[in-house]
């Protein structure tokens, strides 16, 4: 097989499960770290303290932010764990809007709609499966296809798993720092379906949210991966966004400074904490509109300085400005199906040295909209 197909093909991938700890009410109060390293096989004390840092234990629906936390007798820990499983990546024929194209790296536009890896909901039909499916193609066209692998219908298989008890801390495997390293997953029962962290997605360096459409960059090899994502962890690259806000923005230019972390109510969204992690969004005015009966739009470039899930979209909706269309920090509004996001410039350096900014038009829905509410 060559590089580019295994860059995309992995067979051993990390997962989260939650498991629930009923807390005996006899039970005398104990640290969160030395409960959970006493009652949970092959967890050590250290893997229990980088879980808590890392919001994937919730004494019942809170999150508990300090690994010297006294457990309350009677209650129930809920505790999210990495565990390895064997998984095939299957290439899918799905159209791709490549803007750049070498032998390192490729540059795509992401429609709306289109889901950047598998995870449980959407198994496949992924930006990952279009991915494998293109490269396979470009290697069959000049050797065949490579051996092992056949292109077809399908998704992202699962097989051989091993339990988050089991591999809590195996010697073969990740380093604990990487293991509770993953976004924290939501709280659910111990039989809840399972998702794959999103840092261990292969090729994929970042991700845009499903509804979000727009630049992105993808690797086609291991030394690639490594280059691309030592500039996203340096900060070294530009990433910009143009959106749609609810309000008048005022200044005309500004920063949105503050620290984004799981929201307490609902482990599905984020939401500004004091305990979260630092997040810094930049922006300047585009155009002020308004529209019938005095209502007040703003489209704005926002420039991401961290890089946060949800990160634009909190932040904004914080201020009193959500984004046009977002259901889930804003409402539901007319013209839009999702919300008004789009990542229109990315600059980085090529693995040659050499920096290039690509660029993404809005997409033809998000232009729709501008033209029906200044109609």
């Amino acid at each position: 097989m060559d590089r580019q197909s295994q860059s995309l093909l992995v067979l051993d991938q990390l997962f989260m499960k939650t498991i629930t700890i009923p807390v005996d009410p006899r039970q005398s109060p104990l640290r969160i770290d030395l409960f959970l390293a006493a009652r949970i096989p092959n967890f050590s004390r250290t893997q229990a303290q980088k879980a808590v840092e890392a919001g994937l234990v919730a004494e019942g629906s809170k999150i508990v932010e300090r690994s010297n936390y006294k457990i309350v007798p009677g209650t129930t820990l809920v505790v999210t764990l990495p565990y390895r499983e064997e998984v095939t990546l299957i290439p899918q024929d799905i159209p791709l809007d490549i803007l750049y194209e070498d032998d390192d790296l490729m540059v795509i536009c992401k429609p709306a709609g289109l889901v950047v890896h598998p995870a449980f909901g959407n198994w496949d039909g992924t930006l990952a499966n279009a991915i494998l499916h293109h490269l396979l193609q470009q290697s069959g066209s000049r050797e065949g296809t490579p051996a092992g692998v056949a292109p077809r219908q399908g998704g992202y298989r699962k097989g051989g798993s091993r339990t988050a008890l089991q591999s809590a801390a195996p010697a073969s495997s990740a380093p604990q720092s990487a293991l509770l390293s993953a976004a924290p997953a939501s709280p659910v029962s111990q039989t809840a379906p399972l998702s794959p962290p999103p840092d261990l997605r292969p090729g994929i360096i970042h991700r845009l949210d499903k509804d979000t459409s727009g630049v992105m960059v993808v690797a086609k090899n291991a030394a690639a991966k490594s280059f691309l994502q030592k500039q996203f962890q340096t900060r070294t690259l530009d990433k910009r966004y143009t959106a749609l806000l609810h309000g008048k923005l005022a200044p005309k230019e500004g920063k949105v400074d503050a620290p984004i972390g799981r929201d307490p109510k609902d482990r599905k969204k984020m939401s500004i904490s004091p305990t979260g992690r630092t997040a810094q969004t930049s922006y300047r005015v585009l155009e002020y509109l308004t529209v019938d009966k005095g209502n007040c739009y703003t489209l704005i470039e926002a420039r991401l300085h961290t890089g946060r899930t949800h990160q634009i979209r909190v932040h904004f909706a914080s201020i009193g400005h959500p984004i046009y269309g977002d259901q889930v920090y804003g409402h539901e509004d007319a013209l839009l199906r999702r919300q008004f996001l789009h990542a229109s410039r990315l600059t980085f350096a090529l693995p040659g040295g050499h920096e290039r900014t690509f660029e993404a038009p809005l997409s033809s829905d998000l232009l729709e909209c501008l033209k029906e509410l200044t109609a």
